[in-house]
């Protein structure tokens, strides 16, 4: 990897990559510490030397067993995704070595350097509908900051199981759909929370009568 631009980016991104991790419940400590000369030579290497495996911390709350996150920087890949994924998926099928991945168990956050597109949504959304594959996409420029810590940006919270069965219950909801939604994926507060269907988010706005106006939101494909 030669693009000095791109090259920058992956060093500024890396913190804001680790605190989306640990914000979900994953365990990211074998990452951190690591000095952005030592990210800036991995990215050199090549972006196979950027992935990140990381295990979920017990009763955090994670969405998977297990997140990886790729690093698909050095060409654009808009016009094949579908065949990248599919290629991902199927090299790392089968074997218990520490790239192994499980659809139906673990995560899968892909970052990219190109522009964002419509088809990354489309791509996350179907292989959501048609294997529950939980897929994600950022471009690097989007990851720079938290996108969860902007000054005009609500506080959004994931509701845990017991959260949402008292919801649900207080509501008098016959259906958790009955609440307002926010898009898997395609709104990035979702894709930041790393929520999918069927969970709530708690969003804490601010209110010029009440201070805070607490809203819910119930996560779509």
């Amino acid at each position: 990897m030669d693009n000095p631009r791109t090259l920058d980016l992956i060093v500024r991104s890396r913190a804001t990559v680790l605190e989306i991790l640990e914000n979900r419940g994953y365990d990211v400590s074998a990452y951190k510490g690591i000095h952005p000369e030592e990210i800036f030579k991995l990215a050199v290497a090549g972006q196979d030397f950027l992935k990140i495996i990381v295990s979920a911390k017990p009763e955090m709350g994670a969405p998977a067993e297990k997140a990886v996150v790729l690093y698909w920087v050095e060409a654009p890949v808009r016009l094949s995704i579908e065949s990248h994924i599919e290629k991902y998926l199927t090299a790392n099928a089968d074997g218990e070595s520490t790239d192994a991945f499980d659809p139906t168990a673990h995560e899968l956050i892909v970052i990219l350097a190109e522009p964002q597109h419509e088809v990354f949504h489309n791509t996350a959304i179907k292989h959501w509908n048609a294997k529950k594959l939980h897929l994600s996409f950022f471009q690097l420029e989007n990851v720079i900051s938290n996108p969860a810590r902007h000054a005009f940006v609500p506080r959004h919270r994931k509701l845990s199981p017991e959260e949402v069965s008292a919801l649900v219950k207080g509501l008098h909801l016959t259906s958790k759909t009955q609440l307002p939604h926010i898009k898997y994926h395609v709104d990035m507060q979702a894709r930041v929370l790393g929520l999918v269907p069927g969970d709530i988010v708690e969003i804490a706005a601010p209110s010029e009568t009440s201070g805070v106006y607490v809203k819910y939101r119930v996560c779509t494909p």
